[in-house]
């Protein structure tokens, strides 16, 4: 009997038209997320909330839609809910096998990225036979896809969170620097730097843009400009790090004083003066029918520049005995590196030291550093790895198996003078590795540490040698002179009072000095104050809370040294001369009244106001160093806080944007030197900005 019943119909899934459904996802638990902000929204059933979220929120409408439909499922998670009941089963079934086809194309761009694999990876019949055993019906896309669409879609996607990010922030600052590859083709790289909402100093990639002009200043200063104009952040920006090369100083100096110089270039360049010979030039001129000799040197001017500069015959006798000293250093360091090269072109030797350092009972295996002209700190690195093995280089000497050595190694005279070399250096090198950071404050650093480098540290040195005492008095000229403007700029002396650790300038001795940084260093802060007055909300106005004043009494000096010494690099002193600076919390607590403090009543209250890190919050006062401070106490200091947002986010180096190039090196190495220049800094881009 043939039944009368008619076919059950599959009821069909209400398709979601609105241009607000590529921004807003429908989570598996029924609630709204908005993949710009990354927060849930309201929806309860038209979208007019939605649209009122996109609009207010983001600046977002119907005609600035920038997503596309993939790009916007590539966003959603790999395990996508499925409906219960049998009506829209089928449904499922496809849009699954969509959602999961774009995911996993999503893994596969960052499997890529983060392990630097080459695109054509995907083309491997080895990649092809996992992915067959793995998921039969997932479909490969091939090489070119990857390239023209799913990488740089991954990049827009990444680019749209850091425009996020930086649309919220007033203030940040960027680092720039010149690369070339070894396809010989020359990026401009650039990074920006800001303090986010929850006091996290944040650093991300704008760009590494492809030059196809001569590095001219202003043909620079246009790509920079192309940059700052393409992510909106030209009245955002306090300071424009970079080194001191002539192209990009003059480029950066182009925009209203922006200019910052790296920190730890200059350092080097110190470093530099101590151990380069001075060439004295001759000239002779007749005054009065009379033959009478000028003798002039490179040497830095009252700006800190190197000029041609005359001198009498005294500086003249006194230069040629400071170049003796130097050549006798210059002898050691070149034995040195004949020495270290030895064992870098013997892999016997190499086998040797190994196993002495073992029959030794040596603690540590440490292997023999080479010396690299461009390399920061690099004759220390040297002479020091030779000082840990002397023992043992010494031991091996005697074999008749490492004869070729035996002339190589230092003798007492020549390890004393290196010893002296290291123990001149060594605050130095500590000194640049802390300042060469992305990930946490190091503005406030500068002044205390310079300071006290030059009017404490460098002098109380214990030196053996005449040729190294000399040589201290060489570098502590090289560092007032090409410091001269840090002790004049007032930004860096109201950094150092931001930081809660510093604030008292406990490192100045004298106290009348101490004084007058202090009265510098408020006027500075009022004066930017003035300048970008902060906006005062109901959030503001609030009466002061702890801040930690009745928590047990935890030492709050803190100092991000530890988490940046490489712990393979074998420091010869436990501490470093950086710890002995931090004031001592000795100041009476002092609660300050719970309506609007002016930035005058601010500066009094936040010099007498004891702060005291809890125990449980030491870790993330370790990470946030001084801006955990504001963190904590941002409602009773509004003022000040904005202020240190917008002084506290300047690095004191270039290193950031000089790192990105080490990025770009590993994507770009020997066998994938024909990369394309857009393929690159989208690849970079997403590195750099994923964490990967």
């Amino acid at each position: 009997m043939a039944s009368n019943l008619e076919p059950v119909r599959l009821k069909k899934r209400y398709q979601k038209r609105s241009w607000v459904w590529e921004y807003i996802l429908e989570l598996e638990n029924g609630k709204f997320f908005c993949t710009i902000c990354e927060k849930n929204v309201q929806f309860e059933g038209a979208t007019n909330s939605l649209i009122w979220h996109l609009k207010s929120v983001h600046s977002r409408d119907r005609d600035s839609s920038k997503y596309n439909k993939k790009i916007k499922l590539a966003l959603m998670s790999e395990s996508e809910s499925e409906d219960e009941g049998e009506d829209n089963l089928q449904y499922q079934q496809s849009t699954c096998k969509i959602s999961k086809q774009i995911a996993l194309n999503s893994k596969i761009v960052d499997l890529i990225v983060a392990s630097n694999l080459p695109i054509s990876f995907v083309d491997t019949p080895e990649f092809e036979s996992l992915m067959k055993e793995a998921i039969p019906a997932f479909v490969i896309p091939c090489r070119q896809t990857f390239t023209n669409k799913l990488i740089p879609e991954k990049a827009l996607i990444v680019k749209e969170k850091v425009l996020f990010d930086l649309n919220k922030t007033e203030y940040c600052s960027l680092t720039c620097d010149v690369w070339t590859s070894n396809s010989n083709m020359a990026y401009l790289g650039v990074t920006v730097h800001f303090i986010n909402d929850n006091f996290m100093l944040t650093s991300r990639l704008l760009c590494l843009k492809f030059l196809e002009e001569n590095h001219t200043s202003y043909y620079l200063y246009i790509k920079l400009k192309e940059i700052i104009d393409e992510w909106k952040l030209t009245k955002k920006i306090i300071k424009i790090v970079c080194d001191s090369g002539s192209n990009m100083k003059s480029a950066v100096m182009r925009f209203d004083d922006s200019y910052f110089p790296c920190f730890a270039h200059k350092l080097n360049l110190c470093v530099n003066d101590t151990l380069k010979i001075k060439v004295i030039k001759t000239k002779t001129k007749i005054i009065n029918h009379i033959e009478v000799e000028q003798f002039f040197i490179n040497d830095l001017n009252e700006d800190g520049l190197v000029r041609k500069v005359e001198i009498d015959l005294e500086s003249k006798s006194r230069i040629e005995e400071i170049n003796s000293y130097k050549l006798e250093l210059d002898k050691t360091i070149t034995k040195a590196k004949k020495l270290v090269g030895s064992f870098k072109h013997s892999s016997n030797l190499s086998n040797n030291l190994i196993e002495k350092q073992k029959q030794l009972n040596c603690n540590y295996t440490r292997k023999l550093v080479q010396d690299v002209s461009t390399r920061w700190n690099s004759t220390f690195d040297m002479l020091e790895s030779i000082l840990f093995n002397k023992e043992v280089l010494l031991s091996m000497s005697y074999e008749q198996v490492n004869q070729t050595i035996r002339d190589k190694v230092l003798n007492a005279s020549e390890s004393m003078l290196a010893e002296d070399y290291c123990d001149l250096m060594e605050s130095l090198k500590d000194l640049t590795e802390i300042l060469s950071a992305r990930n946490y404050v190091t503005m406030s650093i500068i002044f205390p540490a310079l300071f006290a480098l030059i009017n404490y540290e460098l002098i109380n040195i214990k030196l053996e040698t005449i040729i190294i005492q000399n040589l201290r008095d060489q570098l502590l000229n090289s560092l007032r002179w090409r410091f001269n403007y840090l002790f004049e700029d007032d930004a860096f002396i109201a950094s150092t009072y931001l930081n809660y650790r510093y604030k008292n300038l406990s490192f100045i001795k004298d106290k009348d000095l101490k004084d007058i940084y202090k009265i510098r260093a408020k006027n500075f802060i009022i004066k930017i104050y003035n300048d970008n007055p902060p906006i005062i909300t109901s959030s503001n106005i609030s009466t002061q809370r702890d801040c930690g004043l009745n928590s047990s009494p935890v030492s709050t000096n803190i100092t991000p040294r530890r988490a940046i010494l490489n712990a393979k690099q074998k420091r010869r002193r436990k501490e470093n001369f950086l710890d002995a600076l931090a004031d001592v919390n000795d100041v009476p607590s002092q609660d300050s009244s719970g309506e609007i403090i002016l930035i005058e009543k601010e500066l009094e209250a936040y010099e007498s106001h004891r702060f005291i890190v809890n125990e449980s919050d030491l870790k993330e006062a370790f990470i946030l160093g001084p801006l955990y401070f504001f963190k904590v106490c941002s409602q009773n200091f509004p003022c000040l806080s904005k202020v240190a947002k917008l002084l506290l986010c300047i690095p004191a180096t270039s290193v950031p944007a000089e790192s990105l190039f080490s990025i770009a090196g590993i994507i770009q190495d020997d066998q994938r030197n024909r990369l394309n220049p857009s393929l690159l800094d989208q690849l970079n881009f997403i590195k750099f900005n994923s964490g990967f």
